[in-house]
């Protein structure tokens, strides 16, 4: 059976992600293993190894843990004995990103839930530096959780472009709306440098305003196109009315006008691939991703090539 990774540090961050990672298990029908990870330079039993510290501090350590565990799954009293009883607790030894991404091969975890840090008028961090550095360096699906009363999205956004990596964002968003019978909202930005554009195309013509204007309405043409196949490839799931399309220009920032768009229509859950055309891809790079993201307040779902 394949597993739901989600992270713990016992925080009320990582609280929000065990109550929506725990609800996603039960409809996706996978098992939910809690993980923990001693992040340090030296595992422990390195440290063991150098009579730093010796085994029954250990256990004792690992007994502190497990009772952190338990005391977190007495915070959420709609958990049934039965439930309990599914829910696996590990521990992982190292720096987070990589004992997070050894977790996830080793449990053939298809997902793995995180929390995030809170957002104040002082603190726009996207996902916070632990969660970030997993993000980035964790291949796979991964959920990042602000809001947990989002647990059961009803409205998904898509960012798509159209990336080998972007239709496996798109399999997950058909996934999602299975289980949750969700609308799904695609979104892409087309501007003058648009990659489904070719060298010849571009040209000199983007030097203009009235060239760009050109630029973007063949960008718009083409994208219009893949939009079409995409809707096609989804005609076994149903969707009907709950599937739409939004084409989005600019001549400026992509991460603007996704901003912009994604503050009318508040959707409880996005969904982008991390790794695709050079657009997107410097969505989730240092502050263009946090500028973006730091203006929506919904749960984030990233898909990184495995």
């Amino acid at each position: 059976m394949s597993s739901i990774l989600i992270g713990t540090d016992f925080k009320s961050t990582s609280h929000k992600a065990l109550k929506v990672g725990l609800s996603w298990s039960h409809k996706m029908d996978l098992s939910p293993i809690v993980v923990h990870v001693a992040d340090g330079s030296f595992s422990t039993n390195v440290l063991r190894a150098a009579k730093i510290i010796d085994k029954e501090a250990m256990n004792y350590h690992y007994r502190d843990l497990q009772e952190n565990f338990e005391q977190q799954m007495e915070l959420i009293p709609e958990l049934t004995q039965d439930i309990r009883q599914e829910i696996s607790f590990k521990i992982a030894e190292g720096p987070a990103d990589e004992a997070m991404a050894q977790v996830m091969k080793s449990e053939n975890a298809q997902l793995l839930v995180l929390g995030t840090k809170e957002r104040t008028a002082m603190n726009r961090h996207f996902l916070g530096t632990v969660t970030e550095s997993i993000v980035r360096k964790t291949p796979g699906a991964i959920l990042a959780i602000r809001d947990h009363f989002a647990a059961s999205p009803s409205r998904i956004s898509f960012i798509c472009d159209f990336s080998s990596n972007s239709y496996e964002a798109w399999r997950w968003s058909l996934k999602i709306h299975q289980y949750f019978n969700s609308e799904i909202e695609i979104i892409h930005v087309v501007t003058p440098h648009s990659d489904l554009l070719s060298d010849r195309d571009r040209g000199d013509a983007g030097k203009t305003d009235e060239g760009k204007k050109l630029l973007i309405e063949k960008a718009k043409a083409l994208a219009q196109k893949e939009f079409e196949a995409m809707v096609f490839s989804s005609q076994g799931n149903n969707l009907g009315s709950k599937l739409k399309t939004s084409l989005l220009t600019t001549t400026q920032s992509i991460g603007d006008a996704i901003a912009s768009h994604l503050e009318k229509n508040r959707p409880h859950l996005l969904i982008m691939g991390s790794h695709g055309r050079s657009g997107l891809k410097k969505l989730l790079m240092g502050s263009n991703a946090e500028d973006m993201l730091a203006k929506t307040d919904c749960n984030i779902l990233i898909v990184r090539p495995n």
